[in-house]
């Protein structure tokens, strides 16, 4: 299935492609959106791309993101990979700016802010659990060599009216603490 809008040759824009679901006007719940790939039963699924075509000028953009709501909590998005049932692993999520011969983009992760009484969104970054083996790292650095080699910076945020945030950096604790099994170390350098 195929569907493509219209090839402008002027100096204007070609058509666009819009797919929308139905609405409700009373209390039930607007149409959902369900775009996938076909399913393989004894190979490899389906591949889902979304991406923008190449500009002259710019490309274009992607915005994802959900809708407002006026009385409740906003819709939430959701990026994952799908799990592996046999001797395979979970899929990876790679998240990449572009390179540039100027300057490559950046990456920003921000919480969203309050503007009353109740706390702005956190920011929690987390390895994932093992059952048998060892969690998963966190390595936040620079991996590939540079001329000159970038900084990090760990700061907490200020405060207008009461006390500014604290930083807190601690090794997780064992259960078994015996000589081969001890709590972890904190390293500094």
């Amino acid at each position: 299935i195929k569907m493509s809008n219209g090839v402008n040759a002027g100096n204007g824009y070609s058509g666009a492609v819009e797919i929308v679901s139905g609405s409700s006007l009373s209390s039930g719940v607007g149409g959902n959106i369900a775009v996938s790939t076909g399913i393989s039963t004894q190979d490899t699924s389906g591949t889902f791309k979304m991406k923008t075509a190449a500009g002259f000028l710019y490309s274009g953009s992607i915005n994802l993101s959900t809708g407002h709501s006026n009385t409740g909590s906003s819709g939430k998005i959701a990026l994952q990979s799908g799990t592996s049932n046999s001797v395979g692993i979970g899929g990876d999520v790679n998240v990449f700016t572009g390179a540039s011969a100027a300057a490559s983009g950046n990456i920003f992760l921000k919480g969203g802010a309050s503007s009353v009484a109740t706390d702005g969104g956190s920011m929690v970054l987390v390895s994932g659990v093992s059952e048998t083996g060892t969690s998963g790292n966190i390595i936040i650095g620079q991996i590939d060599e540079s001329a000159l080699g970038g900084s990090v910076t760990v700061s907490s945020g200020n405060a207008a009216l009461g006390s500014s945030g604290s930083i807190q950096v601690s090794a997780g604790t064992s259960v078994t603490t015996t000589t081969e099994k001890s709590t972890g170390k904190v390293h500094v350098s």
